[in-house]
């Protein structure tokens, strides 16, 4: 069992994924700094204001992007390992910290075709909407990726608390059963780019021109 600081957030982060954050608390800038100075870890956590959900995943610092001058970060967090808190509160540090302990998928054999399917459904979102929002398609080659439903959901217009689901659940082929029908019943819908780019458009990963 580990102890880690948490930084609970409206966001689920998944591993593998970068998302940029925009740090202005003192008690998370003060995280931020013991984490990148000291080459700590930190976990996110899902705050859906009724609750701190105890699944959440490890949160690298990639970069600081920018720092102002009244304190305030720009920063850069890449996603790690998931785990499940057995504890949650208050510390002797001005964050909030956990035990957790850390899982995996479950040995099973992966649904290729599955897993093109999925790829197919997210590139004909990704074409609706090229002339108004840019979502890089993916190649079928993805589909041997074993945490290939992480990398979808991050664009996929999904819920908080979908993607909360998706991020606790250990078999991928059944991550990507939930993704397929998120899918078909949202591609019938869209009757224009816009309406879809709305949906997605804050999913929150790492987009080259958010610090621009």
């Amino acid at each position: 069992m580990e102890k880690i600081g948490i930084f609970s957030l409206k966001k689920v982060l998944f591993p593998d994924s970068l998302v940029p954050l925009h740090i202005f608390e003192e008690r998370y800038l003060r995280l931020v700094h013991e984490a990148y100075n000291n080459k700590y870890v930190f976990g996110i956590n899902l705050d859906a204001s009724v609750k701190v959900f105890e699944t959440g995943c490890i949160a690298e610092i990639v970069d600081i992007v920018k720092e102002y001058t009244d304190g305030r970060k720009d920063i850069l967090i890449k996603g790690g390992r998931r785990y499940r808190m057995n504890s949650y509160g208050k510390s002797d540090q001005l964050w909030n910290t956990a035990e957790i302990e850390y899982f995996n998928d479950r040995e099973e054999d992966a649904d290729k075709a599955l897993a093109e399917q999925c790829i197919s459904k997210y590139n004909e979102i990704a074409e609706k909407v090229k002339k108004q929002f840019y979502i890089k398609k993916l190649d079928a080659s993805n589909a041997t990726d074993l945490r290939l439903s992480f990398l979808i959901a991050q664009k996929s217009g999904m819920s908080l608390v979908e993607r909360q689901n998706l991020l606790g659940m250990t078999s991928e082929n059944e991550r990507l059963k939930i993704l397929m029908s998120h899918f078909n019943k949202m591609l019938p819908l869209i009757k224009e780019a816009g309406l879809i780019s709305e949906i997605i458009r804050n999913d929150g990963y790492y987009d080259p021109k958010y610090f621009k």
